[in-house]
């Protein structure tokens, strides 16, 4: 390991040293380009400033000619030749400098490329390098706290001195770890090796967890485990069962309210009939239909529940009232008397009441004057005699 770490020193030192170098170039070409940008900055603002003065030499060279003053004219027309020669001079300079900004530029960028790949080269180095030096350290850290574990059993002055010394050895070796890990972004626990007590600590926890799949796999091995579940779907049965006879007995209770409640709207509509209060008859009757609807729903619900109900319990079941049963209901009540259900029904008893009230009249009239000519005829008969 001695001889590998010395190899990654010297590889890194001699990648360090290509780096530099690679920067040195850098830099220099960058200062070298930096003037160059200067001076073809300077000959640009020398092209605009030739190209902004020509127009009105030209203007002046013809207004010369025009008043005939050609001796201007010709002054005139030779600075124009002298400013167009610089400027052709200038464009030359400015075309070269712009290339060899190009040629810095292209250079620049292949030396930063090439610095790239040597600092990549270097990383891993280093990497490696500080790797194997963390290794070495958490080798030197588990002897220092072995070695330390056992300090107990040297005599008091000494164990004292040697506790110390290990102590010390063991934070300056933490330290240094944690440094490279951090240098690196590692992980905390990158190449930590386990101290004699987490060794323990360990063990302990693997057996207990040996333990735990032993004693797990035994209950699943335990007789009767699958016939558990058969008290489970008894009960699910019998709650089933239960909740089926209590609506049941709902349904039962309800009926009886609706019946008892239509018998007494019955009696309240033959007394309001009997009081000609036609409308609250009306409204008892209605009452009364409604509730014969809900009747009929609740003894369908029954019928549909009943032979569940008794398929579970074995119990006989009410069933509901049929039709015909029903009607022989109805025909019982009619036979116990009368019963006006409507206020037209009332209205008819009423009109016939009438009607024989005035036959009995008409009958009590006829029997008068068949009487009145009896007694006529007998006045009669003894006036004659």
């Amino acid at each position: 390991e001695g001889a590998g770490g010395g190899a990654g020193d010297e590889g890194a030192a001699v990648l360090h040293d290509q780096i530099a170098q690679i920067q040195v170039k850098i830099t220099q070409l960058q200062e070298e380009r930096n003037v160059i940008e200067g001076e073809l900055y300077e000959h640009k603002a020398s092209i605009e400033k030739i190209t902004l003065a020509l127009p009105a030499l030209d203007t002046r060279k013809k207004a010369a000619v025009k008043r005939r003053a050609f001796k201007d004219a010709a002054r005139i027309a030779a600075e124009i030749k002298t400013l167009k020669a610089n400027k052709d001079d200038e464009t030359d300079k400015q075309d070269q400098k712009s290339a060899e900004i190009t040629r810095m530029t292209t250079e620049l960028g292949s030396l930063n490329a090439e610095k790239k790949e040597k600092e990549d080269l270097l990383t891993k180095a280093v990497s490696k390098e500080d790797e194997r030096r963390l290794e070495m350290i958490e080798k030197l850290k588990a002897n220092a706290t072995k070695q330390l574990s056992r300090a107990s059993k040297l005599p008091e002055g000494v164990k004292e001195v040697y506790t110390k010394v290990l102590t010390e050895e063991v934070e300056v070796l933490s330290a240094e770890a944690d440094q490279i890990r951090t240098r690196h972004e590692w992980p905390s626990d990158f190449k930590k090796m386990k101290t004699p007590v987490e060794e323990e600590e360990e063990e302990e926890e693997e057996e207990k967890k040996d333990v735990s799949e032993a004693t797990e796999a035994d209950d699943h091995k335990t007789p009767g485990a699958g016939a558990a579940a058969a008290p489970e779907v008894a009960d699910a049965g019998a709650d089933a069962d239960a909740k089926m006879r209590a609506r049941a007995a709902e349904l039962q209770e309800q009926i009886s309210n609706i019946l008892q409640d239509i018998d007494e709207r019955d009696e309240a509509i033959d007394i309001a009939a009997a009081d000609e209060d036609f409308d609250k008859a009306a409204a008892l009757e209605e009452d009364n239909e409604s509730a014969r609807q809900e009747l009929s729903a609740l003894r369908a619900e029954l019928e549909r529940l009943g032979p569940l109900v008794g398929a579970v319990t074995g119990e006989p079941q009410p069933q509901a009232a049929q039709p015909q049963a029903v009607e022989e209901e109805e025909e019982a009540a009619a036979e116990k008397g009368p019963a006006l259900q409507t206020a037209d029904a009332a209205a008819s008893m009423m009109a016939a009441a009438e009607a024989d009230d005035k036959e009995k009249e008409k009958e009590e009239e006829e029997e008068g004057s068949e009487a009145k000519g009896a007694g006529d005829a007998a006045e009669k008969k003894e006036g004659g005699e």
